[in-house]
């Protein structure tokens, strides 16, 4: 006799992990934190760069004017190979502009001082430290390759460091390391003031553009009248180009 057994089978529902959705959510807020991140990070570069595209000019400054000087003439056109990597150490002035050779260039003029200050009022920014043919940009601006002083016949070039704008420090302490932060945000008109010694005088902003490092003609001297360049890298937190604000003297320099 056959017999056929039955087997019945219940089906239950395994439970679900204890930490299946903690996980799940941790996963979710870890996404979402790391676009906020990536936001944050790329938006400053990404604004400026629209904004470098739109509105600066992106060009060589070439002076024509009768009386303009080249202090590069004759290193300029050489040929060289530059490499530009991020082992380049830029807390020094001599790393921005890197065809420059500060062997070739002509003799430097001996100058009765070391150091002016230089206030931008727009930046909040009031007697910050400028050395004169200083190196270190940790330690204050840098009057690169002087020719002249501040309020003289000439043209004074003084670099800055800038950073990614929320990392920038405006303590006394950091200060360097991202004073010309927002440079870029000065526009016509906007006043720089020097002051060296007892003597002060006023510049006003007249032109803002960006060169390539390869593009040294920007640090040509010009002498038909007083002038002031003040460059920093850009865009913000990187080393990629150079802006450079360009300022006459309007005010003739004040006597204390």
């Amino acid at each position: 006799m056959i017999s056929n057994d039955v087997w019945l089978f219940t089906a239950t529902k395994k439970k679900d992990h204890r930490y299946k959705k903690p996980v799940a959510y941790f996963s979710y807020v870890a996404i979402l934190c790391g676009s906020l991140f990536l936001f944050w990070s790329l938006f400053p570069i990404i604004q400026y760069e629209l904004f470098a595209r739109f509105i600066l000019n992106t060009r060589i400054i070439s002076p024509t004017d009768n009386g303009s000087s080249s202090v590069v003439e004759g290193f300029t056109n050489k040929k060289s190979t530059v490499y530009t990597t991020n082992l380049a150490d830029y807390t020094k002035a001599a790393s921005w502009f890197p065809t420059v050779y500060a062997d070739d260039t002509p003799a430097k003029r001996a100058f009765s001082v070391s150091e002016y200050t230089i206030s931008i009022p727009k930046l909040d920014i009031y007697d910050a430290k400028v050395q004169v043919n200083g190196e270190d940009l940790l330690k204050g601006l840098i009057h690169f390759q002087p020719r002249v002083l501040p309020c003289e016949y000439g043209k004074v070039t003084i670099f800055g460091h800038s950073t990614h704008p929320a990392l920038a420090r405006f303590t006394t302490d950091k200060l360097y390391t991202s004073i010309f932060t927002y440079l870029a945000t000065l526009t016509s008109g906007d006043r720089v003031i020097l002051t060296i010694g007892d003597i002060t005088c006023e510049y006003q902003v007249v032109d803002k553009f960006e060169v390539e490092p390869s593009q040294v003609s920007v640090l040509e001297q010009q002498y038909d009248r007083p002038y002031l360049y003040l460059i920093t890298c850009t865009p913000p937190g990187t080393y990629l180009r150079r802006l450079v604000i360009a300022t006459e003297l309007v005010k003739l320099p004040d006597v204390h």
